[in-house]
């Protein structure tokens, strides 16, 4: 994010973010927050969730095109 933005700009992205990460199954949105907020690799998530590593991918492929659909939508 650019560094020029006001702290409340931040916020409402972090809001909406949020917002839009309650959109997903109980599962993808799991599986996208272990991705990008604990910076887990694929195999990582697999291992933590049992659940199949090309479900994984699948989950957070479908998830972040959800999630721009969202986003885009609410821009």
């Amino acid at each position: 994010m650019p560094e020029d933005r006001a702290p409340i700009d931040h916020l409402a992205d972090k809001l909406l973010v949020t917002e839009a990460l309650t959109t997903l199954p109980d599962r993808a949105r799991q599986i996208v927050q272990l991705a990008f907020y604990e910076d887990l690799t694929h195999e990582q998530i697999a291992e933590q969730t049992n659940v199949p590593l090309g479900t994984v991918k699948s989950d957070i492929r479908r998830g972040l095109a959800r999630l721009r659909r969202y986003l885009e939508a609410a821009a």
